[in-house]
């Protein structure tokens, strides 16, 4: 059996965006209505499900998967941060998050925002 979160909760917001942004990766807001690529340990706000004409669609709650580096975070309510490329890490001192499962092959990490 499969289990699938896509769309489950899902909100987006569309915000002006930084060059620098790629489909997929973690942002933060950095001004009115914009948002950029997140700093190492920053805690981000939502994930670039879009791009076009320097704009960005952002996921900001629901269900999202991201990838992740460093070491394996754990299912349940863990801290996450940004890690500087665009990907999330486990992280002792950020914000926390209902990790609902880890995929230790592909290394991503499915979680509620």
């Amino acid at each position: 059996m499969s289990y699938s979160y896509e769309q489950i909760g899902t909100v987006c917001a569309t915000f002006a965006c930084a060059d620098n942004l790629e489909v997929g990766n973690v942002c933060i807001v950095t001004g009115n209505g914009t948002v950029s690529h997140c700093q190492d340990d920053d805690i981000f706000m939502g994930v670039v499900t879009s791009k076009r004409d320097g704009c960005a669609a952002v996921t900001v709650r629901g269900f999202v998967t991201v990838p992740y580096t460093g070491m394996d975070p754990i299912c349940g309510y863990t801290p996450l941060a940004a890690d500087g490329n665009g990907n999330l890490m486990a992280s002792d001192g950020s914000y926390f998050y209902h990790v609902v499962h880890v995929d230790t092959v592909n290394k991503t990490v499915t979680f509620l925002l």
